[in-house]
């Protein structure tokens, strides 16, 4: 790597750690609410992929779209480290960025059956810095 980019990339990790502080994070959350609140009074985007305009309309339906942001990122956008996707976001670090797993319940069949323990897809809300027991997942789905 060259030096411009390593510094670069030096100079982003520690504006990230700057922006992790307790207070900028206070003021960080309050700026974010404040932003989530007037997007999700704006309609849908017409460039939005279907997809997205089909997660957003699934915020809405559950009245949590003023928690949520949508952003059009690079499509190297997962190859970058995590500060760089915490600037990108406009996120004081990485741990305030979370991501959404969907996982499918292979195993439902019936399409009547309404009871929350047994769903078709699961949607698993976690933190950038966290990981996800698949295992202790299934677990308990397969009790429930």
């Amino acid at each position: 790597m060259d030096e411009p980019t390593e510094t670069l990339l030096r100079i982003g990790r520690d504006i990230s750690q700057l922006l992790a502080s307790s207070h900028t994070s206070s003021l960080y959350t309050l700026f974010f609410i404040d932003q989530a609140a007037r997007e999700s009074s704006e309609s849908p985007h017409a460039s939005w992929p279907k997809v997205v305009t089909r997660v957003y309309n699934g915020l809405r339906a559950l009245d949590i779209q003023q928690h949520a942001r949508i952003y059009h990122v690079d499509p190297t956008y997962y190859s970058w480290p995590l500060y760089e996707r915490a600037l990108c976001m406009k996120a004081p670090s990485p741990a305030h960025l979370c991501k959404l797993v969907v996982l499918e319940n292979k195993h439902w069949r019936t399409p009547t059956e309404t009871h929350k323990s047994n769903a078709q897809y699961y949607a698993v809300l976690v933190q950038y810095m966290q990981t996800i027991d698949t295992k202790a997942l299934a677990v308990y789905v397969r009790a429930n």
